[in-house]
């Protein structure tokens, strides 16, 4: 009779499942190779090559339009809810995107500041 693995060790072996998986990554992304495919050269400056990047962005799409048919979040997934008036994501989405471009507005105006 074939046994049974435990919870714990299911859980165990997921650990170090992801833990192997990160430094794969890691490696890969400290040799300039493509961490999807493993085969290409990244564009310099990011993690993907230009034909894994392409993959990315369109199952990216897809799955916003499919979040959005279905009523979910475009960002995180989440049902929106009528408090959400009828936006595409849910309150704690649009709330992080607003301080990302807080952010990213604040660096662009410190940038202009130097020239």
């Amino acid at each position: 009779m074939a046994r049974m693995r435990t919870l714990d060790a299911f859980e165990a072996q997921e650990r170090a499942d992801k833990e192997a998986h990160a430094q794969s990554y890691q490696w890969y992304k400290a040799h300039g190779i493509c961490v999807k495919c493993h085969i290409e050269d990244a564009v310099p400056g990011k993690v993907h090559c230009a034909e894994c990047a392409a993959l990315v962005v369109a199952f990216n799409k897809a799955r916003a339009k499919w979040r959005e048919a279905h009523g979910l979040c475009k960002r995180c997934g989440k049902p929106l809810t009528e408090t959400d008036g009828g936006h595409k994501n849910c309150a704690a989405c649009r709330a992080y995107n607003a301080r990302k471009r807080a952010e990213w507005y604040a660096r662009q105006k410190r940038a202009h500041k130097k020239k």
